[in-house]
């Protein structure tokens, strides 16, 4: 039986990070939130300090952030600059197993937020405002499945899950520098 994710094409969902993250993520076998990191004796300068503020300020601190994006523009950045990183890939059935909300904004960069004259309507295609969140998200089966509808393959999608994600099972990684790519699985 398909999941939600699967019924879209997505097989996987997947984190980027720095290489030198990669021995902390391995021991623990799970993503955390930044305020779980806290909780663990990180500092905030442990974080990259644009999305850290940003996520703060938006309302999405408390959830490990994903991307249905397999190379996503951040990556090539990072990369062209020779920062090694990683990408953990999760099978979109493990994730659709778990409670997780979608947003279709890229939530560091996107200028335009709920107060500001641009902001981004609630709709079916944008999801809508919950709680502290500056931009609208897709939260039950119904609202992520219109929000796939409108923008799977079109415009950037986080997959946000709460607090933390599981790597216990059917997880690859796959290591990058400049233009080169190594599989682990």
């Amino acid at each position: 039986m398909s999941t939600l994710l699967e019924n879209f094409g997505i097989q996987s969902v997947y984190h980027y990070a720095p290489l030198h993250y990669l021995p902390f993520i391995v021991r623990q076998k799970e993503l955390l939130s930044k305020p779980i990191l806290r909780q663990l004796g990180f500092l905030d300068t442990h974080f990259r300090s644009t999305s850290r503020k940003q996520d703060l300020k938006r309302g999405f601190e408390e959830y490990v952030h994903l991307t249905i994006e397999q190379y996503p523009n951040i990556l090539r950045a990072k990369l062209s600059r020779g920062f090694p990183h990683f990408k953990i890939s999760i099978s979109a059935s493990v994730i659709d197993a778990t409670e997780y909300h979608l947003c279709r904004f890229n939530i560091a960069k996107t200028r335009y937020l709920k107060g500001g004259k641009k902001a981004p309507q609630e709709s079916p295609e944008n999801g809508r405002y919950y709680n502290n969140k500056r931009l609208p998200i897709a939260v039950n089966s119904e609202e992520k499945e219109a929000l796939l509808s409108a923008n799977n393959k079109k415009n950037m999608i986080e997959v946000l899950v709460p607090q933390r994600v599981s790597l216990a099972e059917k997880v690859s990684f796959e290591f990058f520098h400049n233009s080169s790519s190594y599989k682990l699985y």
